[in-house]
């Protein structure tokens, strides 16, 4: 066995690190470049990473290399691609890297050093957070989102895996830029060969279909993080990724209280409201997202500690495992899924689930919110019936009318159906014409119930008035 100077042998290198240069250290697996690599910390399909030293600058840093037998001309670009996108961002909820650059034909970036987990590692099996958590790692999920969007950058790949809970405090570092794309740069999320890039469970409905993506793709996989987070479950689920996608596609999540009853009913509607098939119906921008968190925030104890970890580790998450990013690869695989969208969405309308049937409500009575089962009638003062105003910009007034037969009326001729759940409600209908979208709105009451706040189709806080 080869030996180093003082006699000790060389750690073995596997066959992945081949690409590095002989170790000079009794400490070293071997050199990249300007780094001593000390050992490795994870690897998965197309990369590893490794603990290594700067020589230079004599610290410890994370130092993530594409493997040689997938870097291809293509996946070295996106490699690159994620390097220079995060260096250009400086902000305290983004991982920051030092330096990337080639060497012995392998491309390689440098990031710092990070203690702690992932979100994806802390929340399994299936560990909810708590309302206080929710909207903390929110906020700061979207603060980075904030900077990123800013800089015209788009992640697209927002999941538990590629967010960081920092120890000792569990602050949230955004990792994982290896598919982000200019803004409105008309790259539709697909590889050159036709594949389908990112997590389907995480994935925004207009990414599904390969249509060009804007910042609001990333707002929606903030959703289904909140919704995780909050319930324990991801909010689309099925037994493979095209399963998922068809969920993505045409079902709306089950309320998370309906899941969670202790989600509290202003963060249930901030999620929904993530979570709209229709990007216009989502907030209009992650700072837009980050106030309302902020105003759900003020309501609720967020004193709370975060979840953090307390190993010095590295920002990085092994794909072989079950967080991984998915591939949908070839042609027929894309054509299956076009089929099956064009079903979904070919009338050009957002589809709804409508509630679930429920048994004939006695006359007088509203009708049941499916969420509700088990809880004790609201007090009369909270009740929703009656008739509400609100003032749209232009001074325009709109109004609502619930009835006690659980009908809802409205302006512009809106008619639907409500239900009422303590101080939350919500109310499902449509404004006549042909191919009118079907809106589903939450709302919760205020403590005397003169007046009620909910999310908009449109993703803004409106405040209606009870009139007299």
């Amino acid at each position: 066995m080869e030996t180093q100077p003082s006699g000790q042998p060389h750690p073995p290198q596997d066959a992945t690190a081949t690409f590095l240069s002989p170790p000079q250290a009794a400490d070293e697996v071997g050199r990249l470049g300007p780094y001593r690599v000390l050992k490795e910390l994870g690897r998965g399909g197309m990369g590893a990473v490794f603990l290594a030293e700067d020589t230079t600058l004599k610290r410890r840093v994370a130092l993530k290399v594409m493997l040689p037998h997938v870097a291809g001309d293509a996946a070295r670009a996106r490699f690159l691609r994620e390097a220079r996108a995060v260096a250009a961002l400086k902000h305290d909820h983004v991982v920051t890297v030092y330096q990337a650059g080639e060497e012995n034909g392998v491309p390689f970036l440098t990031m710092e050093l990070l203690a702690g987990k992932t979100l994806d590692e802390w929340l399994r099996p299936d560990r909810r957070a708590t309302p206080a958590q929710v909207l903390t790692i929110g906020r700061q999920i979207a603060e980075g989102l904030a900077a990123a969007h800013a800089a015209g950058l788009v992640h697209r790949d927002i999941k538990p895996a590629n967010i960081w809970l920092e120890a000792p405090k569990g602050r949230v570092k955004l990792l994982d830029f290896g598919l982000a794309r200019g803004a409105g740069g008309g790259d539709p999320g697909l590889t050159g060969t036709g594949d389908i890039l990112g997590t389907p469970a995480y994935m925004a409905p207009e990414q599904a279909r390969g249509q060009p993506l804007d910042h609001r793709c990333d707002l929606f996989s903030l959703g289904c993080v909140l919704y995780r987070m909050a319930t324990g479950r991801v909010p689309f689920q099925g037994d493979s990724a095209y399963a998922v996608i068809v969920a993505v596609a045409s079902e709306e999540p089950v309320p998370p209280r309906a899941v969670n009853p202790d989600v509290p009913p202003a963060l249930e509607a901030l999620i929904e409201s993530l979570l709209a098939k229709d990007p216009a119906g989502r907030p209009a921008s992650a700072a837009a997202a980050l106030a309302e968190m902020r105003r759900v925030a003020a309501r609720l104890d967020t004193t709370e500690k975060l979840p953090s970890g307390d190993a010095e580790t590295v920002a990085w998450r092994d794909e072989s495992r079950g967080s991984r990013r998915f591939v949908i690869a070839g042609v027929a695989a894309v054509a299956l899924v076009a089929v099956v969208l064009v079903l979904v969405f070919g009338r050009g309308r957002d589809p709804v689930k409508e509630p679930d049937a429920a048994p004939p409500a006695k006359a007088g009575a509203p009708a049941p919110d499916p969420s509700a089962a088990g809880e004790p009638p609201a007090p009369e003062v909270l009740k929703v019936v009656g008739t509400w105003d609100h003032t749209r910009t232009g001074g325009v007034k709109a109004l609502l009318v619930f009835t006690d037969d659980g009908k809802v009326t409205g302006s512009e001729g809106f008619r639907g159906k409500w239900w009422q759940s303590g101080k939350s409600f919500g109310f499902a209908g449509a404004h006549p014409g042909k191919g009118a979208p079907t809106l589903k709105v939450k709302g919760d009451l205020d403590a005397d119930g003169s007046t009620f706040r909910l999310v908009s189709p449109k993703g803004t806080i409106e405040t209606w008035q009870r009139r007299p």
